[in-house]
């Protein structure tokens, strides 16, 4: 996942061992101390990959969790208030 907090861009890159990819994924953002600031993004697929955008990017560690609608896996991950790069997300434990 990259993460634009200066322009709230994110596009998100699905390596799927197998079957089609889904048209949209649901992206979950839960800021670690200001539930206020928690949001619900829906990532759309063009190109190759997922993209959606963020109103505001608040200052902070964010929860992530990606899923799709049909919520049959997920995966998560956590950013970091001064991470560089691309974010790696993992798939959570149980899925």
């Amino acid at each position: 996942l990259e993460a634009s907090r200066a322009t709230g861009e994110l596009r998100l890159r699905l390596d799927l061992p197998r079957g089609q990819p889904p048209a949209e994924l649901l992206l979950v953002l839960s800021h670690a101390t200001r539930a206020e600031y928690d949001h619900l993004v829906v990532l759309r697929h063009a190109d190759g990959s997922y993209a959606g955008r963020l109103e505001r990017f608040e200052p902070g560690r964010w929860y992530l969790e990606v899923t799709p609608r049909s919520r049959q896996w997920r995966l998560r991950g956590t950013l970091e208030p001064d991470s560089a790069g691309p974010l790696r997300l993992s798939p959570a434990p149980g899925t």
